[in-house]
C-alpha cells in the first residue's frame, strides 16, 4: 500500500516508518516512551551518537549541540544529581554521581565517598576540591585546589584547616622549582613580578642554575614567615641542586652514562659518592 505508516511482515517485525523492517521493532524517526524500557539480559546500546536518560532536553544540555555530535555519549538530567551505577554479579554496587558542581565517586552504598568539585572556568576543568565520607557520616572538605596557572598546573593548593603551599614551575612548565609552605599565591605572584613574569619564566625550557636562583630569590628576601624550598634541574638527567626551607643548598652530580655519581653539601663537599659496577 501507498504511504502507509506502519507495516509488519511476515517473520514478526514491525516497521514504523519502514516497509521492510530488520528488527522487531523497526522505527524511522525518533522514539519517547512515557514510560519504562525493559531490555531484559540485554542493554540498550545506540550504534552512535548520544543517549538520553532523564528529563533530558537540548536546551537544557550547555554546548549540546557541539558536543553530542562528537561521538557516543550518555546524557543523564536529574533534578539535583546524575549517577551512574556500577553492579557486579554480586552484592558490590560502585557509582559516579555528578551536580552541584561536583563529581562524586562511591562504593556499596556510599561507604567511603570521595568527593571532587570542579571549578569549570576558563576552559579548564580540573579538581577544586576533594571531600570525604566515612559510612553515613557527612561529606568533609579535605583539599581545595584554590588556583592554577593556565596550562592547567596546580599553583595553590590547601589542606582543610591547614596551612597553603604554593608552586612554580619552570623549565617549559616541565619541573618544580619552588615549594612555598604558608604563604598565599598573590603574595607569592607580586614577589616574583606579577602573572607575566612568571609566565615568561615558565616558558624558558632551559635556565640557567644562576637564572632560576635569580628568579626565586625574592621569594626568600619578601616572605616572611614562608618555608621556601627550591630546585634546578638538568632537563636530561634530574635535579641538580636542592635548596631546603633553612636555606641550605645540596647538589647532584652525574656521571657520563646519566647516572647519580655525586652527592655535596653547599660547601662543595662530597657526602655520598655512588660507584657501578657489572659482573659477567
Amino acid at each position: 500500500m501507498k504511504n502507509e505508516k506502519m507495516v509488519i511482515v511476515a517473520n514478526g517485525d514491525v516497521g514504523i516508518g519502514k516497509t521492510l523492517p530488520s528488527f522487531k521493532l523497526d522505527v524511522a524517526g525518533n522514539t519517547r516512551p512515557g514510560g519504562a524500557i525493559s531490555s531484559g539480559n540485554s542493554g540498550i546500546m545506540p550504534a552512535s551518537g548520544s543517549m538520553s536518560l532523564g528529563n533530558t532536553s537540548l536546551s537544557y544540555s550547555p554546548n549540546d549541540s557541539t558536543w553530542v555530535s562528537t561521538g557516543s555519549t550518555l546524557l543523564l538530567n536529574a533534578q539535583d544529581y546524575s549517577t551512574l551505577v556500577f553492579h557486579d554479579s554480586g552484592s558490590r554496587v560502585d557509582f559516579i554521581r555528578a551536580g552541584a558542581g561536583k563529581i562524586q565517586l562511591g562504593y556499596n552504598g556510599g561507604f567511603g565517598e570521595a568527593c571532587i568539585g570542579l571549578p569549570g572556568s576558563g576552559g579548564l576543568y580540573a579538581p577544586k576540591e576533594i571531600y570525604t565520607r566515612q559510612g553515613y557520616n557527612s561529606e568533609e572538605l579535605r583539599i581545595r585546589y584554590s588556583n592554577y596557572d593556565g596550562h592547567g598546573a596546580i599553583v595553590s593548593i590547601r589542606q582543610e584547616n591547614g596551612v597553603s603551599a604554593c608552586y612554580v614551575w619552570g623549565y617549559g612548565g616541565d619541573y618544580l622549582v619552588a615549594k612555598i609552605i604558608n604563604a598565599g599565591y598573590a603574595a607569592v605572584s607580586t614577589a616574583l613580578g606579577g602573572p607575566a613574569a612568571i609566565e615568561t619564566f615558565r616558558n624558558n625550557k632551559n635556565p640557567g642554575d644562576a637564572a632560576v636562583e635569580a628568579f626565586i630569590g625574592p621569594l626568600r628576601t619578601g616572605l616572611t614567615g614562608a618555608q621556601i624550598e627550591s630546585f634546578t634541574w638538568h632537563t636530561l638527567l634530574s635535579h641538580t641542586s636542592h635548596t631546603d626551607v633553612k636555606g641550605l643548598k645540596t647538589y647532584f652530580e652525574y656521571d657520563i652514562f646519566c647516572r647519580l655519581a655525586n652527592i655535596k653539601d653547599q660547601d662543595g663537599n662530597i657526602v655520598k659518592s655512588y660507584g657501578y659496577h657489572y659482573k659477567d
